[in-house]
């Protein structure tokens, strides 16, 4: 039950990410080519990007860019997988999320109240208090993600 739970609330999650970049307002093809881009250019663009395509099979197409992990091609950096950009990133943001915790864990340690801690309570209690707030920051490559598909 939890596992089905779990695949439906992560399908729901993709299909609010896949909504949020197709319907905000935009045209990523102006925003690559400009302005001053031809329409040849424009519709050339528009059909090596699948942005052509009817809007439910861009949709399977994305579910199977994240069922395979690669989560599609960058607006910005064509030819080159969103896997790879948040590959990039990811090792700054884990240093920065461990470098949160350390300090989390450096203020308030010393300020629980010796009835309340033993040195025992306080490596078991610390990381299940602090750990899944400070998960939230291991999600900034996903966060990324609409900037590094739209730009």
């Amino acid at each position: 039950a939890r596992t089905g739970r779990a695949l439906l609330t992560i399908l729901g999650v993709v299909t609010l990410v896949f909504l949020m970049v197709r319907l905000v307002p935009g045209d990523p093809v102006l925003a690559i080519l400009g302005d001053q881009a031809t329409a040849e250019d424009r519709a050339a663009l528009r059909a090596a990007l699948g942005l052509d395509r009817p809007f439910l099979e861009q949709y399977l197409s994305f579910l199977g860019d994240v069922g395979n992990g690669t989560f599609g091609v960058s607006f910005r950096h064509r030819e080159v997988a969103v896997s790879t950009l948040i590959a990039e990133v990811f090792p700054d943001t884990a240093a920065l999320a461990i470098a949160a915790v350390l300090i989390a864990w450096a203020i308030a340690i010393p300020k629980m109240k010796p009835r309340d801690s033993t040195p025992i309570t306080v490596s078991i209690c610390s990381p299940s208090y602090s750990l899944p707030s400070a998960s939230i920051v291991f999600l900034r490559p996903v966060g990324s993600l609409s900037n590094v598909v739209m730009s």
